[in-house]
């Protein structure tokens, strides 16, 4: 009984050593090809407006410049620390702030009291220079803003200011 096992045993290895053996196709790696993307136009606004390099996108007006700095130097007259006076104004600004799925630059997120994270940083960065702060913009690893306009979804990172 126990040969019979032992033969069985050495048939069965014998015959998958030879199934290997006469594998005769060898597969080569297919070239993997990036995928071919094809934009939509129609998609697009075409009435958005561009922004330009020149634009002064982190500039507020005269009058949002004189709110800003009345509110900052009082806040700065009580001892408060400039950059506690700047985040105290803001503060004051995102209780009513409307977080909204548009980039807007400083003056108008300041004027419609609305739109993204960018939107924010940019309005920030704007109050920082006008209150003579250094600042610097970091990328937050967080989920991002998603847009969707029709069937195209983008992606927006939020960003942080450091001063």
């Amino acid at each position: 009984m126990k040969s019979l096992i032992r033969i069985l045993f050495l048939l069965l290895f014998t015959w998958q050593l030879l199934a290997c053996a006469n594998t005769s196709t060898i597969l080569k790696p297919q070239p993997i090809l990036p995928p071919t993307v094809t934009l939509n136009h129609a998609l697009f606004n075409s009435d958005q407006t561009e922004v330009s390099p020149n634009q002064p996108i982190l500039e507020l007006t005269e009058k949002q410049q004189q709110i800003f700095l009345a509110n900052y130097q009082k806040r700065i007259g009580k001892g408060v620390r400039p950059d506690q006076a700047l985040a105290e104004f803001l503060q004051s600004k995102l209780s009513s702030f409307t977080y909204y799925g548009e980039t807007y630059d400083a003056k108008t997120a300041m004027r419609l009291n609305k739109g993204n994270c960018m939107s924010l940083a940019m309005l920030s960065a704007a109050l920082a220079k006008i209150a003579g702060l250094e600042f610097d913009f970091i990328e937050v690893n967080s989920i991002p803003i998603f847009d969707k306009q029709g069937s195209l979804i983008t992606a927006i990172p939020a960003a942080r200011l450091t001063y």
